[in-house]
C-alpha cells in the first residue's frame, strides 16, 4: 500500500476566507487523491486476476501440448498498477503540499480562529445553561 499523505483535522466551525479557501484546495486534492488510490487498488485486483488467468492458461496450455502462451496479460496489468502507483504518489505529494499551506494559513489566522472559537464555546455554554 502506498503511504496516505498527511492530514489535518479541522474542526466544524466558520473559517475566514482565506483560510475556508485553503481548506476547500485541500479538500479537492485529497478527493483527487482518494480517486487515484481507488483506481490504483482496482488494478492491483486486476493484475491479480491476470496473474490467475496466465496460470490457467499456461497449465491448460501444457496439458495440451502447446507453446508457452506467455505472461501478456499479467505484464500489461502489473505495468497499469506501476504507473498508478506513480499517480498515488504525485496525488499524495499535493496533499502534503495543500496541507502545509493550509497549516501555515491556519497560524497566520490563529487569533481570528481563536476569537471564533471562545465565541463558539460561549454560545455553546449559553444554550447548555438555557435548558
Amino acid at each position: 500500500m502506498i503511504r496516505e499523505p498527511n492530514h489535518i483535522l479541522l474542526p466544524e466551525m466558520p473559517f475566514p476566507k482565506n483560510v475556508q479557501k485553503q481548506v476547500d484546495v485541500v479538500r479537492k486534492a485529497t478527493s483527487a487523491w482518494a480517486e487515484e488510490d481507488t483506481v490504483y487498488a482496482e488494478r492491483q485486483h486486476a493484475l491479480s486476476q491476470a496473474r490467475t488467468a496466465d496460470a490457467s492458461a499456461l497449465r491448460e496450455a501444457a496439458l495440451a501440448g502447446e507453446d508457452d502462451p506467455g505472461t501478456a496479460q499479467s505484464d500489461a496489468a502489473e505495468r497499469a498498477v506501476a504507473y498508478q502507483a506513480e499517480r498515488v504518489k504525485a496525488a499524495v505529494r499535493v496533499v502534503n503540499r495543500e496541507n502545509s499551506a493550509l497549516s501555515n494559513t491556519l497560524v497566520e489566522h490563529r487569533l481570528e480562529l481563536m476569537e471564533t472559537a471562545c465565541e463558539m464555546a460561549e454560545a455553546g455554554i449559553q444554550r447548555f445553561e438555557s435548558d
